[in-house]
């Protein structure tokens, strides 16, 4: 049960060993990989990583064609994350000034915390966790400085949809968006689990400011990134596999692997945690403890964990149903009045908020594209496990 665009390709894996693993061992793959690959001409997977393909083994690219490529995508990324962090230097000093407390996540906490170079990691916004009861105090700050929600609904109330949303973006007219998170995911709106999160913050000082911001503890950093990564997504996303290598590298010492064990268990995360681990020991050379690969693959998985994983993952037509189950809960969250009558235009509106829509015009062809995907995708797992089966008989 593995989502296709979690997992790195042959040439993708390649490519990632040449961004992450020493000088010496990285270069074979590195000639590997432009021997089979268009440089020019890459996915949107290999595109993340090249980056630090350049920084790891610009010293070896001397006279190598393909180094301008190379040295240009790292340029762009690193322009790119000083304009980012830039704005989001103004904003974190501004929370600062408000005393409202918010730790960093994905991207801008690697960023900010573990990767020394700009350029080493492709941002595509900031990430924001704040506690649920400051969320109407960040969104005033964000409104009132030029910050709108990023939806094509501009009536649309933001506290509203806090209300059935785990996270919302909000964007400034230089196109800079901060992603507002209540919780760390959707999956995870728990009480206990924000409460531990928030004990176990690490202050982090950026931009030559103490106490600037939080960054996840070690461990609770390593739960996010795999957690997050293995959520399904339209396209090609292995970025998860650069940080959780980052983070293993530079700060696997001050991970408490008993404590990341029994969240794992509480939470019915056993399954991406133990897929994850398992790769990155096995395909990046991590050291990784035996006793926590043993305690993972010998884990039985319980119904609850495929539960969620497919929930997760939208992998199939039941996670389908689910979400439309969900969709209705959350529209009498959103209006506010559980007890009243259906109202089809006021649902089919609120779809149109909910999916991001412009208009009612756009909602069939939306719903009908998703559940072809969705149908296509089922085909493809029966077919697939189809002829595993039978290549084992």
């Amino acid at each position: 049960m593995k989502i296709s665009n979690a997992w790195p390709n042959q040439g993708q894996l390649t490519l990632l060993k040449a961004a992450l693993l020493a000088p010496d061992e990285a270069e074979p793959y590195w000639l590997q990989f432009i021997a089979t690959h268009d440089i020019q001409n890459l996915d949107h997977g290999c595109l993340q990583v090249l980056p630090m393909v350049f920084i790891n083994l610009k010293d070896r690219m001397k006279g190598d064609i393909n180094e301008k490529v190379c040295r240009s995508s790292y340029k762009y990324v690193w322009a790119n994350n000083h304009l980012l962090m830039h704005d989001a230097k103004a904003m974190l000093l501004l929370l600062k000034k408000h005393n409202l407390q918010v730790c960093l996540l994905k991207g801008v906490a690697f960023i900010g915390h573990y990767f020394p170079d700009y350029g080493m990691r492709i941002l595509g916004d900031i990430d924001l966790l704040v506690l649920p009861n400051n969320i109407s105090e960040l969104v005033n700050i964000l409104e009132s400085n030029h910050y709108q929600l990023k939806s094509n609904q501009s009536e649309v109330n933001a506290l509203a949809l806090f209300r059935i949303f785990h996270a919302r973006s909000f964007i400034n007219q230089r196109g800079t968006e901060i992603d507002v998170h209540q919780y760390l995911s959707k999956f995870l709106i728990n009480a206990e689990f924000s409460e531990r999160i928030w004990k176990n913050k690490v202050s982090i000082d950026l931009f030559d400011s103490e106490n600037l911001a939080y960054v996840l503890s070690p461990t609770d950093q390593l739960l996010h990134t795999v957690v997050h990564g293995l959520q399904y997504a339209p396209f090609s996303s292995i970025r998860w596999i650069v940080d959780v290598t980052s983070l293993l590298k530079n700060s696997s010492a001050d991970i408490k692997w008993d404590e990341l064990m029994e969240v794992c268990s509480k939470y019915y995360l056993n399954l991406p945690m133990s897929m994850a681990l398992i790769f990155l020991a096995k395909e990046m050379s991590l050291s990784i403890p035996d006793t926590v690969l043993s305690s993972f693959n010998n884990q039985k998985i319980t119904s609850k964990d495929k539960k969620y994983f497919s929930r997760s993952s939208q992998l199939g037509l039941h996670s389908t149903y689910e979400r439309v189950k969900r969709s209705w809960e959350h529209y009498k969250m959103y209006s506010a009045t559980s007890s009243e009558k259906f109202r089809l235009l006021g649902f089919y509106d609120f779809l149109l908020v909910y999916c991001n829509l412009k208009s009612r015009w756009m909602l069939v062809p939306y719903v009908v594209r998703k559940l072809s995907g969705v149908f296509l995708r089922c085909i493809d797992r029966f077919f697939r496990q189809y002829f595993q089966k039978k290549g084992t008989t």
